[in-house]
């Protein structure tokens, strides 16, 4: 009869947990080189594979997690936002027996198609990516019939067993704000979406209340709309000339416009940021390539990730937990642009 897992952790008097990181390229320099060469050793002596998912299925477990993401975005795989998220799943569940499956369904798709393709997969829980609501990839009265746990990322989403990660972007709007106010700064220039998307109009919400609760008269705040796109850091900049009011802060709610006014300032012979104060929002890491660097307003994304898969997780092992949601707020990263 074949090992198993847990015969073999015994029997080198390491946790299973140890073995799998060992034999895992990505988490293998977390074993001390000792107890890693040991059970390298043992593997390559007797030839044993460990199939975890198979040991959980003979105990009645299902194992498959999956991230349900949107056909309609061709970038999925290089935006840092969802890497990072995927990345602090992993770091929850490679101690457990849990893998981690990407689901990428059409907008189009009915509720039979979808139904179908997570009960084929043999699902054990679900993650509703940020883009499911966007797109409307839950049929909602498809998830009264689902009867594992799923836990929805930045959208509170109803349903009989829907969990929610939620990122407070009102909290994000206000500290962001709260920074430049604090920093001196008499002239605010806020940078938003002009086709308002949800939450740059959320982020918005979060300046406004800011102004209103702490009475800053003296500062004057002055709102600019352009698409989020990477050119409008040019527009932005000259627009803010025209104003002729320095030093200025500049609140962009998108890391591409900021990081892109930063390098537009050199060229305009403005000194970043004694001039112009920029604070991004996102925290992507091109922020950190320009200078002076990006200070920025983000979310702790890979914190996100792991909130997620814990959550998942404690469902699973049949824990109840005392709230549906739990809520993340922004942080503000390094950086000398502000």
């Amino acid at each position: 009869m074949q090992k198993t897992l847990k015969d073999i952790a015994k029997e080198l008097g390491v946790s299973t947990a140890t073995i799998s990181r060992s034999l895992n390229k990505d988490t293998s320099d977390l074993v001390k080189k000792e107890t890693r060469d040991k059970i390298l050793e043992y593997v390559h002596r007797t030839g044993f594979k460990p199939n975890i998912k198979a040991s959980a299925l003979a105990r009645g477990k299902l194992t498959n997690l999956f991230l349900i993401l949107s056909q309609s975005d061709d970038s999925i795989f290089f935006d840092q936002y969802y890497m990072k998220i995927i990345r602090g799943i992993h770091d929850i569940i490679v101690e457990t027996d849990y893998s981690l499956g990407l689901l990428s369904i059409d907008i189009n798709y009915s509720k039979e198609q979808i139904e179908d393709i997570l009960f084929k997969n043999e699902t054990a829980g679900l993650i509703l990516s940020p883009h499911c609501e966007a797109n409307k990839l839950y049929p909602s009265e498809l998830l009264e019939k689902y009867n594992f746990p799923i836990v929805s990322i930045d959208n509170e989403i109803q349903g009989k067993n829907v969990f929610t990660i939620l990122l407070d972007h009102v909290n994000a709007g206000y500290k962001g704000a709260e920074y430049l106010v604090k920093r001196g700064y008499k002239k605010i220039f806020l940078v938003s979406d002009i086709d308002k998307s949800h939450h740059s109009e959320i982020r918005k919400q979060g300046v406004y209340q800011f102004f209103e609760e702490n009475n800053s008269d003296n500062v004057e705040l002055v709102n600019l709309e352009y698409p989020f796109r990477r050119e409008s850091g040019k527009r932005a900049v000259n627009d803010i000339i025209k104003q002729g009011h320095f030093p200025a802060g500049v609140f962009v709610l998108n890391d591409e416009i900021a990081t892109e006014m930063i390098n537009y300032t050199v060229e305009k012979r403005i000194n970043c940021p004694q001039d112009i104060g920029i604070l991004g929002f996102d925290g992507l890491s091109f922020g950190q390539y320009v200078s002076p660097r990006l200070k920025s307003v983000s979310f702790p994304v890979r914190k996100v990730g792991k909130k997620t898969a814990e959550m998942l997780i404690e469902l699973l092992e049949g824990k109840k937990l005392r709230k549906n949601k739990s809520v993340i707020e922004a942080i503000i990263t390094d950086g000398e642009s502000c």
